[in-house]
């Protein structure tokens, strides 16, 4: 969440403009609410692959788990709503020098989302394709290195 931050402040770290004080302020209010749901229980553990225990508790409560998913998921979407609005409106108000910036800075994004979209097409998985397809590949085949993956030693 703190990305979005980094993509409205972008490239010279001060926000668009005064009027996006309290946008700042709403992404820092739900920042905190879902860090500190995060940190207290174990959210969406499952659903994120995360087999470690929760260092505090070891279930969520089900008031817990509505309140997340009544707010972390709105976020995200809302949030990455407020990326493409934010690079909009610096477009629209820079000059030459700041699009240059902003152009490379979608370029890399760009590279990003099709990494992302050949994984899950490709390999089926959330993470980048290329890279889960050469180094974390989970079967016994060999790697496109050639290299096989570690095996357990204990079997």
């Amino acid at each position: 969440m703190l990305t979005t931050f980094a993509v409205i402040c972008f490239p010279d770290g001060r926000l668009p403009s005064r009027g996006w004080r309290w946008v700042a302020a709403v992404v820092l209010v739900v920042t905190v609410a879902c860090a500190s749901l995060s940190a207290i229980w174990p959210v969406e553990y499952a659903s994120a692959g995360v087999v470690s225990d929760h260092p505090f508790n070891a279930g969520t409560p089900a008031g817990v788990t509505s309140a997340w998913a009544g707010i972390a998921h709105p976020a995200y979407i809302g949030f990455q709503v407020l990326w493409v609005v934010a690079v909009a409106v610096r477009w629209r108000s820079s000059d030459g020098r700041v699009r240059r910036q902003l152009a490379w800075m979608l370029a890399a994004a760009a590279v990003s989302v099709t990494a992302l979209v050949l994984g899950l097409a490709i390999w089926g998985t959330p993470g980048p394709g290329l890279i889960s397809a050469t180094l974390l590949q989970r079967t016994g085949r060999p790697r496109a290195d050639g290299a096989r993956p570690l095996e357990r030693r204990n079997q």
